[in-house]
């Protein structure tokens, strides 16, 4: 599937699970800014981002590169040439 291990769904439990050594390496510098807890609790997030804008996009692109769990796009608006 595509949990990564993390154990658990969502809920307010605080069992986090532990970084994978990759993580620990792709988050170094979240982790030293905001600490170990908070790149975790980052990991447990799911997000819904309503509005592909230009600020919407930039927020997407963060929260990816942030780690968060899940990220639900949702735009009403018609593409067009």
């Amino acid at each position: 599937g595509d949990d990564d291990g993390g154990g658990g769904g969502g809920g307010s439990g605080g069992g986090a699970a532990a970084l994978s050594s990759f993580e620990a390496q792709l988050y170094d510098r979240s982790i030293r800014l905001w600490g170990l807890a908070a790149q975790q609790r980052i990991r447990q997030t799911s997000v819904l981002l309503i509005g592909l804008n230009g600020l919407g996009a930039e927020l997407a692109k963060n929260f990816v590169l942030a780690g968060v769990r899940r990220l639900l796009l949702c735009d009403h608006a018609h593409v067009t040439d």
